[in-house]
């Protein structure tokens, strides 16, 4: 074992005790091939929970909830907070955070209201795709500094599977299958691609509405 994996800690004349400084344990998470094996009923198991979904969600009662949901999160005044005492590079910041969240080709409010399909699917994914802040890029500035284009939904219904390290531990990606038929309609801008495509972790924002076993 590495030496700076380990930390000695002693206590007056007792010897010193190594203690290991990374993860022993797991999780418990059930899982094979990318597929989350949490679910005991049928209908909720992989891939099948995704046409489940869909359909609770057109009952009356259910669907009321969940643009209940939608509304009160997406009407909410966002902003970026600075922390206490900022310093002069901390407004910097907090200022080109704000004008990233109003330089993109999509509206922040449109951004929120597709976060809140996670109250439909239990998780929802938004690829960050960024550029140049240019005008002929599209940007309403022009200082060459990397923004966000936008951060656009990834269909619940075309995640194909969860990737994971080669402990286990951490996700790594997903894959998202674009060639498919659905209900005998190909995906939309999918035609020149097909087949599947790995998303990596740091491309995409994640949102639960659960954590339980990191699930």
């Amino acid at each position: 074992m590495a030496e700076n994996d380990n930390l000695n800690l002693s206590a007056g004349d007792n010897p010193a005790l190594r203690i290991k400084l990374g993860e022993t344990g797991w999780v418990g998470l059930r899982e094979f091939d990318g597929i989350i094996m949490e679910e005991m009923r049928e209908s909720l198991k992989w891939p099948r929970a995704n046409r489940t979904y869909q359909e609770m969600g057109e009952d009356a009662t259910i669907a009321s909830a969940l643009s209940l949901f939608s509304m009160m999160i997406s009407r909410v005044n966002w902003k970026v907070v600075p922390p206490v005492d900022p310093t002069e590079d901390d407004l910097k910041k907090v200022k080109f955070l704000q004008q990233c969240m109003d330089d993109m080709e999509h509206s922040w409010f449109s951004f929120i209201k597709e976060v809140t399909s996670m109250f439909t699917y239990g998780y929802a994914i938004q690829e960050k795709v960024y550029r140049r802040r240019r005008l002929s890029t599209g940007s309403k500035y022009d200082d060459g500094l990397v923004g966000i284009e936008k951060l656009a939904t990834r269909s619940q219904t075309t995640i194909y599977r969860w990737l994971f390290d080669d402990s286990g531990r951490n996700l790594t990606g997903v894959v998202q299958d674009t060639g498919f038929l659905v209900d005998g309609y190909r995906l939309a801008n999918s035609k020149d691609y097909g087949g599947q495509i790995d998303i990596e972790r740091r491309k995409f924002l994640l949102f639960r509405t659960d954590v339980s076993r990191d699930n």
